[in-house]
């Protein structure tokens, strides 16, 4: 299905240009990186404290402008080495005023602001927060498992647009079709194997809610609703919004995903800070069990629970040569509570990460980070893993960007 999705919207790209009245606007980037990380578990799949070299993504955008009222975007996106290719988006826009803009097919979702502005020249650091890798299915950490980066779906979504005196008000509502689970007992039931004598299986971490991104494979006939609202004030660059989602999960569309978000911006030409927050309650029934679990095995939800990430980013422009060559600073503070009490887990923890940005071309960026990490509630990791991991484990990351 998917397959079929990505090759009807290539068919209009290379088509609808033909007629007199459209018109194709392209662009794209890339982006690569060396990835070292110390005192990372050694999985059965991988060695996560193996140096890592990878092409993340190279991205094509497609506008086809139809007329003044009608466009047709798409963005197609090869990642993981060239290993996945997926259309990322592809909708059609429709703007019948200045101030309404309506999307329909798949687009980005709404909900908080860095799913919109995904890794890429928009953002200054390479590695992503934890309200995008734990809590909000954004951006999946784990980089055996091939899916796109940027949480989208296939929906209707109504964007209004008020200029008042004093700030820019917009309001986004969207009806999608919604984060669905594989399996009907449990949300958290994605298992890690260690390689280290650890019993396959024995743990079951709530890494957040990336494994269930729905995409084209939605468990129910329950749609999603997603709602945000985001003022940008005139006398100070300051704005900031508030997220809601709201849908359900379980084939039967009883059990239900219900997450709230805020955000923030204060944006200068050479100082930016920004944070986002976010919480996720996730409905389960009392005593579920993931498919093959034994009542005996760590992580196992027993009941609802709430999950919650927040970040704090600030980037200082120390040096600028002119306008669009800059050298910068950037520091990150975020911390993801997956609320799982039953055993250890290595996603609820807390990160510091310090970076240096280097523009040195019009359209191409040198990037260098760190991270410290620090697991919460080591003391209850199996003695097997905990011979393998460190509580405070680091990475660092020197990566390429360049767009066109």
């Amino acid at each position: 299905m998917r397959a079929k999705r990505l090759s009807a919207f290539l068919l209009c790209a290379l088509i609808l240009p033909a007629t007199p009245a459209a018109e194709l606007n392209w662009s794209g980037y890339g982006n690569a990186h060396y990835m070292k990380m110390k005192g990372g578990p050694e999985l059965a799949e991988m060695d996560l404290s193996d140096s890592q070299i990878q092409l993340r993504e190279f991205t094509l955008f497609l506008d086809v402008v139809i007329s003044d009222t009608l466009t047709i975007s798409s963005e197609i996106e090869m990642a993981r080495n060239g290993s996945v290719v997926s259309l990322n988006y592809g909708y059609a826009l429709w703007q019948p005023r200045d101030w309404l803009n309506v999307r329909i097919g798949k687009f980005l979702v709404p909900f908080l602001k860095y799913n919109e502005e995904k890794p890429s020249f928009r953002q200054s650091l390479m590695s992503s927060p934890f309200t995008a890798t734990v809590l909000a299915p954004v951006i999946n950490p784990n980089a055996q498992i091939a899916q796109g980066i940027g949480w989208s779906d296939y929906g209707v979504s109504i964007e209004g647009i008020w200029a008042g005196e004093t700030g820019v008000l917009s309001g986004t509502l969207a009806v999608i079709t919604g984060l669905a689970n594989s399996d009907p007992a449990a949300l958290d039931s994605n298992t890690v194997n260690f390689a280290d004598g650890t019993p396959p299986g024995a743990i079951r971490p709530r890494d957040g809610l990336i494994q269930n991104e729905a995409g084209t494979r939605d468990n129910n006939d329950d749609k999603a609703i997603v709602a945000r609202v985001l003022y940008q004030l005139y006398s100070i660059p300051l704005g900031f919004g508030l997220s809601r989602y709201q849908g359900s999960w379980d084939p039967n569309g009883m059990l239900d995903i219900t997450m709230t978000g805020v955000n923030a911006e204060l944006r200068y030409p050479r100082l930016e800070i920004k944070m986002e927050w976010g919480t996720a309650d996730i409905e389960q029934s009392p005593g579920a069990l993931p498919d093959g679990a034994l009542p005996v095995t760590p992580n196992v939800s027993t009941t609802s629970y709430t999950m919650e990430a927040w970040f704090v980013e600030a980037g200082w422009k120390f040096k600028q040569y002119r306008e669009d060559l800059w050298v910068k600073l950037i520091g990150r503070r975020d911390e993801a509570d997956t609320n799982d009490q039953a055993a250890f887990t290595p996603f609820d923890r807390t990160r510091s990460t310090l970076g240096i940005e280097w523009q040195y071309e019009k359209n191409s960026r040198l990037r260098y980070e760190h991270q410290w990490t620090r697991i919460r509630d080591f003391g209850r990791a199996p003695s097997a893993v905990a011979d393998s991991l460190t509580d405070s484990p680091s990475m660092h990351m020197a990566s390429l960007i360049f767009w066109f």
